[in-house]
């Protein structure tokens, strides 16, 4: 089922018309591949609270589809990795920022 936040291009269009809800598909080679969130990525006219919302959707998107990455931040780098202990430990460093 689609979440918010999916990528609209990723939504299976014809199960929409068909059944009238939102079907997001989902790729299998994303799963091989490695997923940098940075904070540099983000807009610079994002406020502090924006920027750490949407890296905590990221860690979350990319822990529940079993990827492997990183958190890039300013003064700290969590290393490419995948797992629950990455996730709480990425979650950690967002939830104490500042």
């Amino acid at each position: 089922p689609y979440q918010a936040g999916d990528r609209l291009r990723d939504v299976h269009w014809p199960s929409l018309a068909k059944t009238r809800k939102l079907v997001t598909i989902e790729h299998q080679d994303q799963n091989s591949s490695s997923i940098n969130l940075s904070w540099f990525a983000l807009p610079a006219h994002m406020d502090i609270e924006d920027k750490l919302s949407q890296l905590c959707f990221w860690v979350t998107r990319a822990q529940r589809d079993g990827a492997r990455y990183q958190l890039e931040m300013p003064n700290h780098t969590v290393a490419y990795s995948s797992g629950r202990n990455h996730y709480h430990e990425c979650l950690s460093v967002l939830a104490l920022w500042g």
